[in-house]
């Protein structure tokens, strides 16, 4: 975040294809109170897509722009009240959209019809108990066990009566014996 007399950012970080980019601002005077009747350009990647924010009242200014090309972009802000104040810069990314992600909801008609050419049926969420049915699952008892025997692995041995010893020689020199 700049620490100068003007600090602008965007809503986001990364957009849509399509969507809004909002820019907001805030423009501070030389004692850093806010700061009203500026003018605060941005400027997008340097190529003349220049335009206004709008003033909102207590020093902070807001303005948006759609129809940006996907990819990584590139802006610079710059504020004028009674002379210059101040600049600032950042980046943010808009990627490809596809319509594909706008509605992610199931397509039941196409289910239905993918199910019958593949010899299938389709079901609704809503019908999962009748599919249960439907499906005649068998239930398969699965048992096993695993004996570890502990006593014979010598180094666990050794490790517990070596364990055990240092306790009790750390209590003993503590006085807790």
């Amino acid at each position: 975040m700049s620490a100068g007399r003007l600090r602008v950012s965007t809503e986001r970080h990364i957009y849509r294809a399509g969507e809004k980019v909002i820019f907001a601002a805030q423009v501070f005077d030389e004692l850093l109170r806010p700061q009203n009747a500026a003018t605060v350009q941005i400027e997008v990647d340097g190529e003349g897509l220049e335009f206004q924010l709008q003033d909102q009242g207590g020093g902070r200014y807001q303005g948006s722009w759609a129809g940006l090309t996907p990819g990584s972009h590139h802006y610079v802000a710059s504020a004028y009240g009674n002379g210059f104040i101040g600049e600032d810069e950042g980046r943010f990314i808009v990627e490809q959209h596809s319509v594909e992600s706008v509605d992610v909801r199931a397509d039941t008609v196409l289910l239905g019809e993918i199910a019958r050419a593949s010899g299938g049926r389709y079901r609704a969420l809503g019908e999962w108990r009748e599919m249960l049915e439907l499906l005649a699952l068998q239930k398969h008892l699965v048992e096993k066990s695993t004996v570890v025997s502990l006593w014979n692995q010598r180094w666990l041995v050794a490790i517990v009566v070596l364990l055990l010893g240092s306790e009790w020689f750390v209590r003993k020199r503590c006085g807790m014996i």
